[in-house]
């Protein structure tokens, strides 16, 4: 069994605020972990994530990081992210203010709600259709998240944010496994319909970067959920070795695809603390 992790909070003032799970409640569950001798991926090279690593290591627990390659060879905060950030920091009538302005606010709700779109999550209909058109859309709203960070931005600078690249190095040493998470953390499937040489660029960037550090077997899907991912993202991902691919769901019974025996399931960590 495989528990994802994104966020910790605790001890790096910067991912105050965020969606995650508090450092003492991690450190609650790793001995259930340990009892059912299952792993844990972090996705995203965040910096929090080496505190975790400690805490693994410490109880022998088998850890892998997911970075997507522009966390570490980009001087900047990835689109995704500073997303994250807005919603967390910012007042919310301003990221709707935003919206309105860019695109028929009401139609996209619609389209969220019709979709389904983080109905699991109980944030407002506002954040969702913002996360919606940062993360599945095919519209580019760069400019929105640009305007709406740069609030925000002087408190938030990506050395504080992402693991640098002597601490990769160093958690590799120590037996960590460094996995491909994409190049730029964007949505593959979307990426692929519009420009199918990004899209196999953006894989396979993020492929030879993890190479860097240790050989890859799995490749670990950026938002890892049905709408990320096509037959296409797949048979590119498999074609450069890799014989995993891991999502971010507890079942691959979701994924409408010809096929799915190269789809691993993840669950996420917050489970073990309900």
């Amino acid at each position: 069994m495989i528990y994802m992790g994104h966020y910790l909070l605790g001890t790096y003032e910067v991912f105050a605020n965020l969606h995650g799970i508090n450092v003492d409640d991690f450190a609650m569950v790793l001995p259930e972990i340990k009892a059912r001798n299952a792993s844990i991926i972090f996705d995203d090279g965040l910096k929090c994530h080496l505190e975790a690593a400690e805490l693994c290591l410490e109880k022998g627990i088998d850890i892998s990081f997911a970075i997507p390659e522009q966390a570490v060879s980009v001087p900047d905060i990835l689109l995704v992210h500073k997303a994250h950030l807005c919603v967390a920091h910012l007042e919310e009538y301003k990221i709707k203010s935003e919206l309105s302005n860019f695109c028929e606010y009401r139609v996209i709700i619609d389209k969220v709600e019709k979709l389904g779109f983080y109905k699991h999550q109980d944030s407002s209909m506002t954040v969702k259709a913002f996360k919606y058109l940062v993360n599945y859309s095919n519209i580019d709203v760069s400019n929105i998240v640009e305007s709406l960070f740069s609030e925000i931005k002087s408190s938030f600078l990506p050395i504080n944010f992402y693991m640098t690249k002597l601490e990769i190095q160093d958690i590799a040493k120590r037996g960590i496994k460094i996995l491909p998470h994409g190049k730029s953390h964007q949505n593959l499937r979307q990426l692929a319909l519009d420009n199918k040489f990004v899209a196999v660029d953006d894989i396979l960037e993020s492929i030879k970067f993890a190479n860097r550090y240790n050989s890859v077997e799995s490749f670990v899907l950026p938002f890892g959920t049905p709408d990320s991912v096509n037959m296409a993202v797949i048979e590119m991902i498999l074609s450069n070795g890799v014989k995993n691919i891991i999502t971010a769901l507890p079942s691959t019974n979701l994924f409408s695809l010809e096929s799915v025996s190269s789809l691993v399931p993840r669950t996420d960590l917050k489970v073990l603390l309900q």
